[in-house]
């Protein structure tokens, strides 16, 4: 499979990431090897995200979570296992 951009990881970043590269009409995937959110999933207390003055970690989640299945975004999980520079770009070997 031929992509313009991989995310790997669906922590905060990717997830962010994956929206924009969305919006923006750009062909990609967004790889997890564990859980969705990363470890903002094991954050019961959050007082420094913006536009709340606490919040916990899952809860941000489930909230990116409805994000994306708005969007159409399925993460893929699997473990990216090898990254390879080739003529064209790269070549990645996940689990998948």
């Amino acid at each position: 499979m031929v992509l313009d951009t991989v995310i790997i990881g669906a922590g905060p970043a990717g997830i962010s990431s994956a929206i924009y590269l969305k919006r923006a009409g750009i062909h990609f995937e967004i790889i997890e090897k564990k859980r969705i959110g990363g470890l903002l999933n094991n954050a019961h207390r959050i007082e420094n995200y913006p536009g709340f003055s606490e919040i916990s970690g899952p809860e941000i989640v489930h909230a990116m979570m409805e994000q994306l299945d708005k969007w159409h975004i399925e993460p893929k999980m699997a473990e990216v296992q090898a990254i390879e520079e080739i003529d064209v770009g790269f070549k990645l070997t996940t689990t998948d």
